[in-house]
């Protein structure tokens, strides 16, 4: 059964061009069950586990932008052409210093798109390079959260909070602006069905601080949503997020 490492990068430094920035990384098969358990240490570590397998780079997800945009052509070449000047106006820097990256076109018409800056991209391209890595995907680290039928997903970790509704692109917050996060969730109107009916509001919540967060912060929720559920990630969010890259990416 083929295997794939998961690479997470963790040193955020734009600078930093050694393999020595620090990493997490795990091996998981097809079906995205743990190979080989999550290990975090120096870039160039995780080089000697790429031999015959598939190595997929997670990137912070705080460095690149998830949106949806309309373009009228098709065909991939034609599309990147376009999606500089479709998202033009609602850039704030210039988009020749900016690398697009087209995902997929929805039954709208929008197409999916990722935006991060040029010198995001050298500076992760620098970095796996001198750990001796070349990874086959680049991924934003909120790409793994998946994206569940009827209920939104929340990703807690020690600094960042990932946030996924059902059909919807992936967001990310500080972990400190959860609650601010949280009340504009509940403040976003939720479509109707077939039939007229809002859709409940149902969370899933995996929580991977070191301590766990607060009972309150739940309970506060609790009677303002249809269903909410809380599991602890004590070793961590990688394995999740490299299941669904796997699985689901």
């Amino acid at each position: 059964m083929s295997e794939t490492l998961v690479i997470r990068l963790v040193t955020d430094d734009p600078g930093l061009a050694t393999g020595a920035g620090l990493a997490e990384w795990a091996v998981v098969d097809a079906v995205g069950a743990c190979v080989l358990a999550p290990a975090t240490g120096p870039l160039d570590s995780a080089a000697g586990l790429c031999a015959g397998r598939r190595t997929v780079v997670l990137v912070p997800a705080v460095r690149v932008l998830r949106t949806r945009v309309e373009v009228p052509v098709k065909g991939a070449s034609r599309i990147a052409q376009a999606l500089p000047f479709a998202l033009e106006d609602l850039m704030a820097e210039d988009v020749e210093e900016l690398h697009f990256v087209a995902g997929t076109r929805f039954a709208d018409e929008q197409v999916a798109v990722a935006v991060v800056r040029r010198e995001w991209m050298a500076a992760w391209q620098t970095q796996l390079s001198a750990g001796g890595i070349s990874p086959h995907a680049l991924y934003a680290d909120s790409d793994g959260v998946l994206d569940i039928a009827g209920t939104s997903t929340l990703v807690l970790e020690q600094q960042h909070a990932l946030l996924r509704d059902p059909g919807g692109d992936p967001v990310v917050s500080e972990l400190e602006s959860l609650d601010g996060l949280l009340d504009l969730w509940l403040a976003q109107p939720r479509a109707a069905g077939p039939e007229g009916a809002i859709a409940p509001r149902n969370l899933q919540v995996y929580d991977a601080t070191v301590d766990g967060l607060p009972n309150k912060i739940w309970e506060d929720l609790q009677d303002r949503v249809e269903s909410l559920e809380v599991r602890r990630l004590p070793d961590g969010a990688l394995l999740r997020l490299a299941a669904a890259i796997v699985t689901q990416p």
